[in-house]
C-alpha cells in the first residue's frame, strides 16, 4: 500500500510538472488563449470573440508558450481557423477583415506560403497600411521579396485615391528599410512604376528627378 501510494504520488507530482515550470510569460499566454476559447465556445461566430482568439494565438506563436509545451501550436492552428471559417460564414461581409486575420495568424505560425492567398484576397478589398508593412517586413525578412513586391503590387493596385496609393507606398518602403534593403536606395527592390516612385517622393512624374529632392530623400524613414 506504501509503494502504491508513493507510485500514485509521484504520477501526480509529474503531471504537474509542465505547469509549475512554465514562466510568467508563458503561463500569461496560456490564460488569454483559454479566455479567448471559452468566449468563442460561449458565442460561436462572434466577430469579436474571434479576433481576440486570433490575437491570443498570434501571441502564443510569437511568444514561448508554444516552445515551452503548453499550448499545443498545430492544435491551437486548427482550433483559430475554425472559428475564423464560423466568423465568415455569419458575418460575409467580413471576410477581407477576417482573411487578414487568417493571414497574420499563418505568418505569426511560420507558413508563408498558406497565408499569401489570404493576404492578397484582403489587400485587394481593405484598405490597411499597418497591415501591408507587417506583412511585406516579413516575407522580405524572409528573403521572399517577390512575394513582398507582389503584397505590395496588390495593395497598390486597390487603392482608389491618392492619399491611399501614397499610404500604401510609404508602408512598403518602410518594410524594405526595417528588412535592411534601402542601402544605397529602396527602389530596386520595390518594382514600382515611375509614376508610382514619383507619388512617393513627391516630384512630378514628367520632370527629372534629379530636379527635386530625390535623391537626398532615398531614405526616408516614414
Amino acid at each position: 500500500m506504501y509503494r502504491l501510494a508513493i507510485t500514485v504520488a509521484l504520477a501526480a507530482l509529474t503531471a504537474c510538472a509542465p505547469t509549475m515550470s512554465m514562466t510568467p510569460e508563458s503561463r500569461m499566454e496560456v490564460s488569454d488563449v483559454d479566455e479567448a476559447r471559452q468566449a468563442v465556445d460561449a458565442s460561436p461566430g462572434d466577430l469579436d470573440a474571434t479576433l481576440n482568439l486570433v490575437s491570443a494565438a498570434i501571441r502564443a506563436f510569437e511568444g514561448i508558450s508554444i516552445a515551452e509545451g503548453a499550448i499545443d501550436g498545430p492544435e491551437l492552428l486548427r482550433e483559430t481557423s475554425a472559428a475564423l471559417d464560423t466568423a465568415e460564414h455569419h458575418h460575409p461581409d467580413d471576410r477581407p477583415r477576417l482573411r487578414r486575420a487568417r493571414g497574420v495568424l499563418l505568418l505569426a505560425a511560420d507558413d508563408y506560403d498558406a497565408a499569401l492567398p489570404h493576404l492578397h484576397e484582403s489587400f485587394a478589398s481593405l484598405h490597411s497600411p499597418e497591415a501591408v508593412e507587417v506583412a511585406t517586413t516579413l516575407y522580405f525578412r524572409a528573403d521572399r521579396g517577390d512575394d513582398a513586391r507582389a503584397l505590395c503590387r496588390t495593395a497598390v493596385d486597390a487603392t482608389d485615391h491618392t492619399d491611399d496609393t501614397r499610404a500604401i507606398l510609404r508602408s512598403c518602403f518602410n518594410a524594405a528599410h526595417a528588412a535592411g534593403l534601402c542601402d544605397p536606395a529602396c527602389d530596386p527592390h520595390m518594382g514600382f512604376t515611375d509614376e508610382e516612385l514619383a507619388l512617393h517622393y513627391g516630384y512630378s512624374a514628367s520632370s527629372d528627378p534629379k530636379d527635386s529632392h530625390h535623391h537626398a530623400h532615398h531614405h526616408p524613414r516614414q
